[in-house]
């Protein structure tokens, strides 16, 4: 199992145990296991355009799982008590979630038809996968720059 993968399984379970009547949700750690979850749509990205469609599938669908859970903390996030930027930044993020949520689902597919040969098909589905990828690159491009101060790593 990659690390990225482990990483992904740690993250889900802690945004999930949050939900469940534990601590509300930390903004800045929330914010990082977001950045973590692009981290690794990223790496997943790399991989498929090295043409390692078996690995880059199983990364993307784990990303898609990260993005989800994210997703839903940070709609817990923006109807909760925070800060009128936080629940701003979490509304933002949950959009973003569903960008990079539909362009790592296109890619999953574009790995999977490449894997069993059918180039072509993996090529009309790449396109759409690129779409959002890009979308979702730009919009959260303009989101990180307002979560640098609650960025540890401020990359």
């Amino acid at each position: 199992m990659s690390i990225v993968v482990l990483m992904a399984m740690i993250v889900s379970i802690s945004a999930i145990s949050g939900c469940f009547g534990g601590a509300p949700p930390d903004f800045r750690n929330e914010t990082e296991k977001y950045d973590l979850a692009v981290q690794q749509y990223n790496n997943a990205k790399t991989l498929y355009h090295q043409g390692n469609y078996p690995v880059a599938k199983a990364e993307f669908s784990a990303v898609i799982r990260h993005f989800q859970d994210n997703k839903s903390v940070f709609e817990t996030i923006s109807k909760g008590n925070y800060t009128s930027k936080e629940i701003y930044l979490s509304k933002k993020l949950v959009n973003n979630a569903d960008q990079y949520s539909y362009a790592a689902a296109f890619y999953r597919d574009a790995a999977d038809a490449a894997a069993r040969g059918d180039k072509d098909y993996a090529y009309a589905i790449e396109l759409n996968a690129e779409e959002f990828d890009q979308a979702a690159r730009l919009t959260y491009e303009d989101i990180r720059e307002e979560l640098l101060p609650y960025l540890h790593n401020w990359k």
